[in-house]
């Protein structure tokens, strides 16, 4: 008689690097470029419109960059495990090397510093200032010595990295001008995005507390983080209502 056990579905390399980098995440890093787009657009100004695609591209790189080195670290520590929730499963599940996972990262992060280079070559200093604090902001997420996300600061860093930074930066790249009103768009974004994180951090509590970090909901405590939850969807709709 044949066996009745059933047989594992294989993956193809492909699937797996797309489950790594997540990329239903990245609508959280382009609303903030579309964002400054439009802003571009309404304000009618002298345009770089041939560097768009290049902003949106060094935009889901950094991204998924973040995310890779982010899994690698995090399944180093101990923070992902089998039993736990939020990471893309490739480590836990041994679908995929760490080592080859935190090359992956680090490669990312290497492509989206030669994205940048063309961006300083036209605006110079300005963009090298916003590009290294965006790429230290992604890769100190929970990379070692910095890691952030462990010491309760996370989501209000990740607040200004990923809406108003992200919006200047493409801002900036697009008209070579800084821009208050574009920092100001994207503060509903910044505060969505950190709601994710703050709405993942508060279901681990307990997991993470295994792994012996402190998230900012682990700071907060089960009450206080439900109430800065709350808070920073509420605040997204209301600075919306406020920017109108």
């Amino acid at each position: 008689m044949k066996s009745c056990r059933p047989v594992a579905a294989v993956r193809s390399p492909v699937r797996l690097w797309l489950q790594a980098a997540r990329p239903f995440t990245f609508t959280a890093s382009m609303v903030p470029v579309f964002l400054a787009a439009a802003l571009v657009l309404r304000a009618e100004l002298p345009t770089r419109w041939e560097l768009f695609p290049l902003v949106v591209l060094a935009s889901l790189l950094i991204h998924a960059a973040t995310n890779l080195v982010n899994d690698y670290f995090d399944y180093r520590k101990g923070v992902d495990r089998p039993e736990t929730y939020g990471s893309s499963r490739v480590l836990v599940d041994g679908l995929l090397p760490p080592r080859a996972v935190l090359l992956a990262g680090l490669g990312a992060f290497g492509l989206t510093a030669a994205v940048g280079l063309i961006f300083i070559a036209i605006h110079g200093w300005p963009i090298l200032v916003l590009g290294l604090v965006g790429m230290a902001g992604g890769f100190f997420y929970t990379a070692l010595p910095v890691a952030y996300k462990y010491l309760g600061v996370g989501d209000f860093c990740v607040f200004w990295l990923m809406g108003p930074l992200m919006a200047v930066g493409a801002f900036l790249v697009l008209t070579g001008l800084w821009s208050w009103q574009a920092m100001a768009i994207a503060l509903p974004v910044g505060s969505l995005v950190a709601s994710i994180l703050s709405g993942n951090n508060l279901r681990d509590i307990a997991d993470d507390a295994v792994a012996k970090v402190t998230t900012t909901a682990g700071l907060l405590g089960h009450r206080a983080a439900r109430l800065e939850y709350a808070a920073l969807v509420i605040s997204a709709y209301v600075l919306i209502v406020i920017l109108m």
